[in-house]
């Protein structure tokens, strides 16, 4: 199991449809899906599997209600930025452990924990 912090004010996911399908995002989200990716590369480490089943836990700490977002769009936003650091593809992603929001805690921060469950991507 591994375990890690990503500080700052956590970004949600954000959906734009255009013709059905997903466009680039704004500046904003990819900045916190980069930040997002960097540190878990910085955590993962020497000899971690890319190809088999996971589990995801995400903690969103928050200043307070009023800076929130789903909990899924966070969720979200850490699937794809693990994608090539964490694992090849999120649909490897077969559980979600503990994912929650948490208030008035401290700084605002991402605590992100990722598992293997099985063998084979």
């Amino acid at each position: 199991m591994l375990t890690f912090t990503v500080p700052g004010r956590p970004t949600t996911w954000k959906r734009t449809m255009t013709v059905g399908k997903r466009r680039p995002n704004d500046p904003v989200y990819v900045a916190a899906k980069g930040h997002v990716h960097q540190r878990a590369l910085q955590a993962r480490p020497n000899g971690w599997p890319l190809d088999q089943r996971y589990a995801l836990g995400v903690i969103v700490h928050l200043a307070n209600h009023r800076s929130e977002g789903d909990i899924d769009r966070y969720i979200n936003l850490v699937m794809d930025a693990l994608q090539g650091a964490m694992w090849r593809n999120d649909k490897q992603v077969d559980e979600l452990l503990r994912c929650a929001k948490v208030f008035g805690e401290g700084e605002p921060r991402l605590v992100v924990t990722v598992d293997t469950v099985g063998e084979g991507a």
